[in-house]
């Protein structure tokens, strides 16, 4: 990319793009919105003092076209997003795909083929980590964890907001969504995993729908609900670490806990903090906990840090200005195409093996893991258990 100043085409002009893509754009040094899309007029009307840009299509391939149009934004409902990504790497623009990639694995694997015949960036959200996410990181290539035993996660909220002023405003509750937690919210927990656990080679899993009415407070009213409101899964990795996972809309809140058990340690990472424990025991190597940030109560048997106090060691950034940054220098994106492919491979196959009764589904798809972690990480040992009782492993 030559020019100073890279055009965007924002498809969707829904809550995640008036909260977040159009005043990133308006922020942004290097980035300028060229034209929009939506399926209704009105509502670029009712926006148009905000978005500073005077053109609007009800078709997203007109927006492709359009030679000023050097990068996509695609911010549709989910089920949409292969066909507007797909469409706008045929025209060779750089694109960006909201969360989560595609609901079907066709779709996803459309989009990749797509990309590897464009000369264009890709980049496909969730977004890259945060501080705390680089802190797990450097504790585990610290050594202080030991090797790896187990990774658990919880990632759950209240549910997705009912957008009254909406055109279609119970969509996120209904069959047209694609699906439920999971796939509208899962996809954060399961990027976080695959950062630290690299690509799974099997799911199995379990949904299950524990509010069939939901009680909409903003529209006085009940929604019946179409799709799962949480769900539970394992997903295998080449090296037999048991990865749990488990997502809803049935928390009451935000509730996300990390948890790496290792040989020597245990780390949890309750929300935006991060906190280290060694039995009942003090801890071995403060000395290294120290050097990352953490701070030893008076026992040193606890370490913790909040990600506040990590910022200054990790500057703040936004999407779109990491995405024409990506652009002007060429490079590849940190939310990895590929990486992105995969998790929506394990929530196809987590919703095939819940139908199924809670059965494996192998996964063909995988990724370059970034992390950076050893491999001797994740080693457990012989692998032949045939000497135990049991198989050696909970399926």
């Amino acid at each position: 990319m030559v020019s100073s100043i890279v055009g965007i085409g924002l498809v969707g002009l829904g809550d995640i793009s008036r909260k977040r893509y159009i005043p990133q754009i308006a922020n942004s040094e290097h980035a300028r919105l060229a034209a929009v899309c939506s399926q209704h007029e009105s509502t670029f009307d009712r926006l148009k003092p905000d978005l500073r840009c005077e053109r609007w299509y009800s078709d997203f391939h007109e927006l492709t076209a359009q030679p000023d149009v050097d990068a996509v934004i695609v911010a549709t409902p989910h089920q949409t997003h292969a066909e507007v990504a797909v469409t706008a790497l045929s025209a060779n623009k750089h694109v960006l795909i909201e969360k989560p990639l595609a609901t079907r694995r066709l779709d996803a694997l459309a989009i990749a083929d797509a990309a590897k015949k464009s000369r264009a960036v890709v980049m496909a959200l969730p977004w890259k980590q945060g501080p705390i996410d680089e802190l797990i990181l450097s504790v585990m290539r610290s050594g202080v964890l030991g090797k790896v035993v187990s990774v658990r996660m919880v990632n759950g909220v209240n549910g997705p907001l009912y957008r009254k002023a909406a055109h279609d405003p119970d969509w996120a509750f209904k069959k047209r969504s694609g699906g439920g937690a999971l796939l509208g919210h899962g996809v954060y927990g399961l990027a976080r995993l695959a950062t630290i656990v690299g690509p799974a080679t099997s799911v199995k899993a379990e949904m299950a729908l524990f509010r069939p009415k939901r009680s909409i407070a903003a529209a006085d009213s009940v929604v019946a609900m179409e799709v799962e409101d949480y769900c539970l899964m394992s997903l295998e990795v080449s090296t037999k670490q048991e990865i749990t996972f488990e997502c809803g809309w049935t928390h009451g809140g935000p509730c996300d806990m990390l948890t790496v058990t290792g040989t020597d340690g245990v780390l949890m990472s309750p929300g935006r903090s991060a906190v280290f424990v060694q039995g009942h025991d003090q801890i071995d190597d403060a000395a290294a906990l120290k050097e990352l940030k953490f701070s030893l109560d008076d026992t040193n048997k606890l370490a913790s840090v909040r990600a506040s106090e990590l910022t200054a060691l990790h500057p703040p950034t936004t999407v779109v200005d990491d995405f024409v940054d990506c652009i002007m220098a060429g490079g590849a994106p940190t939310a990895n195409l590929d990486r992105a492919v995969h998790i929506t491979e394990q929530m196809t196959a987590a919703y095939e093996s819940s139908a199924a009764g809670g059965v494996r589904v192998p996964l063909t798809t995988t990724f370059a893991p970034s992390s950076g972690l050893s491999q001797e990480l994740f080693t457990i040992g012989d692998s032949d258990t045939s000497q135990f009782a049991a198989s050696g492993r909970f399926r």
